[in-house]
């Protein structure tokens, strides 16, 4: 399975609109409207480097198309840490895309941007990322009690650590 991690390309526009504004994902972040090309464009490509933006954005290629995304955010370079999320449109999932992308971004973030601890959060419904992070070594290490809310109620958020 030939997976691609890559900076985003002004043609890849479309697809993060497409991703960002689908309604089905918001459950899985913190966008709760939809976001405006213009805005997407300034936020994917704002010209300043992970150093200064403390983030870094892939975008996840299979078979020649980009299927999805992954974030390592709130970057802390003096305590080499930050966190991953990661995005697979829907008819990606299931397909151990997931895995492999984050497997190839955590070599990057410890070999290229000299990271050493890599955290996520994820709420209780998300089945799939609770069992996909511990697929690839991350370490649950507690629950933030009904501290997510998701449509009428509040959910617990799992944390995971990886130390690379």
């Amino acid at each position: 399975m030939d997976i691609i991690l890559r900076a985003p390309e002004p043609e890849d526009l479309d697809f993060f609109y497409q991703l960002e504004n689908d309604r089905s994902n918001w459950i899985f972040g913190d966008t709760r409207q939809e976001i405006s090309k213009q805005v997407l464009k300034q936020w994917l490509f704002h010209g300043v480097d992970v150093y200064e933006a403390r983030h870094m954005r892939w975008v996840v290629q299979f078979q020649e198309k980009a299927v999805g995304s992954i974030d390592l955010y709130d970057i802390d370079f003096f305590h080499q840490s930050g966190y991953l999320a990661i995005l697979l449109e829907k008819g990606s999932r299931g397909k151990g895309i997931a895995k492999k992308a984050m497997q190839k971004a955590l070599v990057s973030a410890r070999e290229n941007l000299g990271l050493r601890n890599i955290f996520s959060e994820v709420s209780e419904s998300n089945e799939s990322s609770l069992m996909l992070f511990p697929s690839v070594g991350f370490e649950k290490i507690g629950v933030k009690k009904k501290s997510k809310r998701e449509l009428d109620q509040w959910v617990d958020v799992n944390v995971f650590q990886k130390i690379l």
